[in-house]
């Protein structure tokens, strides 16, 4: 019973096959010799789908939005250009 119930909730083949590339190139040691083409948009979406995995959507692309600003943008010093007191 069990085992109908996996079945029923699998993926398409070709979906499939489109995750097994994905974690083949995300999860590669992280060092300049390992990459290959498509190993960066590969990590990312392996990260946006882990995100997907845990929040919903109406939550998930502001708050993707948000991270990739500030990641682009990051804040200054708290207290720039205030002195001792």
């Amino acid at each position: 019973r069990a085992e109908a119930a996996a079945v029923g909730g699998r993926p398409a083949p070709a979906v499939l096959k489109l995750m097994d590339g994905l974690f083949v190139r995300g999860l590669a040691p992280d060092h300049p010799s390992c990459d290959r083409p498509f190993t960066g948009g590969a990590r990312w979406l392996l990260y946006a789908r882990a995100h997907k995995l845990r929040m919903p959507i109406h939550l998930l692309v502001p708050h993707l939005v948000r991270k990739a600003i500030m990641r682009r943008f990051p804040p200054g010093p708290r207290n720039a250009g205030v002195e001792n007191a």
